[in-house]
């Protein structure tokens, strides 16, 4: 989705930066739910890992939802900020906080294997960290296998 910050999606969600929105009507329940695109339902899958996965909030149509609990944070000020890299904070860290972060992500593996979605681990750009926890901003979408 191209959408520019201040642009409003559906009269309801605000683009704060490119990918990120805000529910302008968070207690307005939406249109009676629909089903969930079968790329998507990785996510609900993986529920049980929400505090590394983002959770699908809202289903726009067959190829955008607005995820919950990515990688984001807002500041006092409103301003909304990704969380920093894995990658730009690891020579910081100390390394127990790095063999935690590693620990993390190979926890990841197996379920989001089972789903498809295990690419995402290896995304730079997807992995970040809060304090001592990896999130990550969205899943790589599980490729179709075809038979050999």
């Amino acid at each position: 989705m191209d959408t520019k910050p201040g642009e409003l999606v559906q009269s309801r969600f605000l683009c704060k930066v490119p990918g990120v929105f805000l529910d302008t009507k968070p207690g307005l329940i939406g249109e009676p739910a629909i089903e969930v695109p079968p790329v998507f339902t990785s996510y609900l899958r993986l529920s049980p890992y929400q505090l590394h996965v983002p959770q699908v909030y809202e289903v726009l149509d067959a190829k955008t939802v607005m995820l919950d609990e990515a990688a984001v944070v807002v500041m006092a000020n409103g301003e909304v900020q990704v969380l920093p890299a894995l990658k730009e904070v690891w020579p910081q860290a100390s390394a127990l906080r790095q063999l935690s972060w590693l620990w993390q992500i190979a926890s990841l593996w197996q379920p989001l294997s089972i789903e498809g979605t295990a690419a995402s681990l290896l995304q730079n750009q997807l992995l970040r960290a809060e304090g001592g926890i990896v999130r990550l901003l969205e899943l790589v979408p599980p490729q179709e296998r075809h038979p050999r």
